[in-house]
């Protein structure tokens, strides 16, 4: 099997805007559903969380987007206000259905390249979503001490990168 990072992608990636709320409210959703194992709930109030996220200049969301204009995915941050400061990545999620198909790696290139810069980054994870742990470390993220509590008993964990 080829590695999904190595693969040519059908989606464009581009900047979110406040009216991809719904789309990126469905890709969340399903995708937490599927890493929870809980079922979906349409009336979960995330499209007016995530209206409210693209309305904030602090953050960056970036879509993948299918020639059809579906939405397959997003990778979302927001910076400290100092220069040079902290990047947190706040959320990358593509839908089950798209899995291994580079969209996760696409939508990390572009946080990459045009929000963490180099520069020193941190994240949380669900400590028993093992698949998304796999990609942050194959990326040099490295997991801290700090942890919250999370669902199902499972914490959420900090991971941090240090800058290049």
């Amino acid at each position: 099997m080829s590695d999904p990072e190595d693969m040519a992608i059908t989606a464009s990636i581009r900047s979110a805007r406040v009216s991809d709320a719904a789309a990126v409210a469905r890709v969340h959703r399903e995708s937490r559903s599927w890493y929870y194992q809980v079922p979906s709930d349409p009336d979960d109030g995330r499209e007016a969380f995530w209206q409210g996220l693209l309305s904030d200049p602090q953050q960056t969301t970036y879509l993948a987007q299918e020639r059809d204009g579906g939405v397959v995915g997003f990778v979302s941050s927001t910076r400290a206000s100092e220069p040079g400061g902290l990047v947190k990545l706040l959320s990358l999620y593509v839908l089950p259905s798209q899995f291994d198909r580079g969209i996760g790696s696409a939508l990390y290139r572009r946080f990459d390249a045009c929000e963490r810069r180099g520069g020193p980054a941190l994240l949380e994870v669900w400590s028993a979503n093992s698949r998304a742990i796999a990609f942050y470390v194959r990326r040099g993220w490295v997991e801290t001490s700090t942890a919250r509590p999370g669902p199902g008993a499972q914490p959420f964990v900090t991971y941090t990168l240090d800058a290049e």
